[in-house]
């Protein structure tokens, strides 16, 4: 193209030059929209799902108009972007375009010129314009080409975030559970590294057998300790043993199968009473009522229009809270744990039903361990935990705490006024 003529070179270079700096400036425009865009959309669809799942508690507290605003408010920022997005492509990212369908007659307009001036020829001028037409079109898939690679890797970057994220850390050691002895010594955990500790200095010990209440003020650590416990949070230091071994070492889907866990949220699938009792878990028939007297659920099979066969609901609806706890825990006794552990169990429970709870718990045999803020006959529980503040400040049996830990005297008119018919 030099050969040929210097100033059309100059021309094409300038076009090119162009092109680049459009791109370059498109791409960053779109970077910065898209990233925004990502971000509201997700925005919105959390906003949605949380609209369909609490939508009880919205028309509870006549919110319908607060929701709808908030979502209009959401939806209406993703909006903005997306406009933002079409005006982008619709004006920047068509102009290098715009300039390969015009580059012919930008070369051809500048060359009649030369060659009214006779400085160059039509056949220079065809071949000139040949020569360009093949140094501009890299130049421009390179150019398409950068932007599509700077979007793609925003949502790269957003699928690294999860395929990045920490791996649960899986024990070797299959631990068959015998006694059921727990062993906690110095054991901190924290939400982030930024927060302070929520456990801080964990210290006890359970014998095999032993039903431990785990007692304290709302936010004293309570459900993270018993998420320790089952292996669902890691501890930032200090371990925690079972039957003598570092539960660290432990299998953790191994020793999951071996516990019962019956967790605050009570949550049920859209299959039937027998499906959400077993968890695709094969036991005889014998085996499941006897799991079905232990967790007094006869009356909620008996009642239910098809039996054990009656579905529930997504999230389990249609029954009340008490019935999703009693379920929870017939679930639970499946697997015959040796270890038990529920928070909260009788939070939706009435009197009568929180003592036969407590009955059927006491029956077990197995290490159990319950948090709650109040409870029926807590003075026969062989050993009560009392946190404050991530700490334990006292451990013992109820006459012991009654004479020793300030902090269990107060809670302990609260447990009397709730557990006492």
């Amino acid at each position: 193209m030099l050969r040929i003529s210097v100033k059309l070179t100059l021309v094409v270079v300038t076009l090119s030059l162009m092109i680049i700096v459009i791109s370059s400036i498109y791409t960053r425009l779109m970077k910065s929209t898209q990233q925004n865009q990502i971000i509201y959309s997700t925005k919105n669809q959390n906003l949605i799902s949380e609209i369909i799942n609490n939508v009880i508690t919205i028309k509870s507290f006549s919110g319908e108009e607060l929701m709808l605003s908030k979502w209009e408010d959401s939806f209406r920022k993703q909006m903005e972007f997306e406009k933002k997005k079409a005006k982008y492509s619709a004006f920047l990212g068509n102009i290098p375009l715009t300039i390969q369908m015009i580059f012919p007659a930008i070369i051809y307009s500048f060359g009649s010129a030369y060659i009214h001036s006779n400085i160059l020829s039509i056949g220079s001028l065809i071949a000139f314009n040949t020569l360009a037409s093949f140094f501009l079109t890299p130049i421009l898939s390179l150019s398409a080409a950068y932007s599509d690679v700077i979007i793609v890797k925003i949502y790269i970057n957003k699928l690294l975030d999860i395929l990045n994220s920490k791996k649960e850390e899986e024990g070797e050691e299959k631990l068959h559970i015998t006694e059921g002895k727990i062993s906690v010594s110095n054991l901190c955990y924290k939400f982030n590294h930024f927060s302070n500790n929520v456990l801080d200095h964990i210290n006890f010990e359970i014998n095999g057998g032993e039903k431990v209440a785990i007692v304290g003020k709302s936010g004293s650590g309570k459900s993270t300790l018993l998420k320790a416990l089952c292996s669902i949070y890691v501890p930032d230091s200090g371990n925690i043993k079972i039957d003598d071994v570092d539960l660290g070492r432990i299998s953790k889907s191994y020793y999951r199968g071996q516990i019962g866990v019956v967790l605050q949220e009570s949550e049920l699938f859209n299959a039937s009473i027998k499906d959400n009792i077993l968890f695709s878990r094969d036991i005889s028939d014998a085996e499941l009522v006897e799991i079905i007297q232990k967790s007094n659920i006869q009356d909620i099979i008996a009642n239910s229009p098809i039996g054990i066969e009656t579905m529930i609901s997504e999230s389990g609806v249609n029954i009340s809270g008490g019935q999703r706890q009693r379920l929870t825990l017939a679930r639970a006794l499946v697997t015959k744990p040796k270890l038990l552990f529920m928070d909260e169990p009788t939070s939706s429970l009435d009197n009568s039903a929180e003592q036969a709870f407590i009955n059927n718990i006491f029956s077990l045999v197995c290490t159990c361990i319950i948090i709650s803020h109040r409870f029926y006959n807590i003075e026969q529980f062989d050993k009560i935990i009392v946190l404050d503040k991530g700490k334990v400040v006292g451990i013992g049996k109820h006459d012991y705490l009654m004479n020793t830990c300030a902090e269990y005297q107060l809670l302990y008119p609260q447990v009397k006024t709730y557990s006492v018919s």
